[in-house]
């Protein structure tokens, strides 16, 4: 069965592996920071063709390496499950507060990020009406812009 999303423990426990592999706190892994960790800590050698064709999917902006969003929707999202009752679902989960928005504030708590300046960017990116705000209809544009990039 895959996920449609990931619980609280298991998001923090990836975002714990991120901070692994993230030895040099850039916000982004690198298959050369992948290449190390797993040498150093779990003493497997690995190639960058091994992880190659993964970064490529994980990337989604294109900048070099994975950021922990990318990282955490990689996890959790597959083509296959990104349909209208699973994209609505993850929107409810994110929209705490119920009013049909997804706010810069809701947004920072479900990524983990508590940096304003990069969760409003990515927030504006999104939101198309330039409310401040991510509404059910851009929330699942993104969604699925998202699933055709991965």
């Amino acid at each position: 069965m895959l996920k449609t999303q990931l619980d609280r423990k298991e998001k923090e426990s990836l975002c714990y592996l991120f901070e692994i592999i993230d030895e040099d706190r850039d916000s982004h892994i690198k298959l050369s920071d992948i290449i190390k960790v797993y040498k150093d800590k779990f003493g497997i050698t690995v190639t960058e063709a091994d992880f190659d064709r993964s970064e490529k999917h994980l990337n989604i902006n294109r900048d070099g390496g994975i950021t922990l969003t990318e990282f955490l929707l990689g996890a959790c999202s597959k083509p296959s499950i990104i349909t209208e009752g699973n994209v609505k679902q993850v929107f409810q989960y994110i929209d705490g507060n119920g009013n049909q928005q997804i706010s810069k504030e809701e947004l920072k708590g479900f990524i983990g990020i508590d940096d304003d300046e990069r969760v409003a960017s990515m927030l504006v990116e999104a939101d198309v009406d330039s409310s401040g705000y991510l509404d059910y209809k851009e929330f699942c544009n993104l969604m699925y812009r998202l699933n055709r990039i991965v």
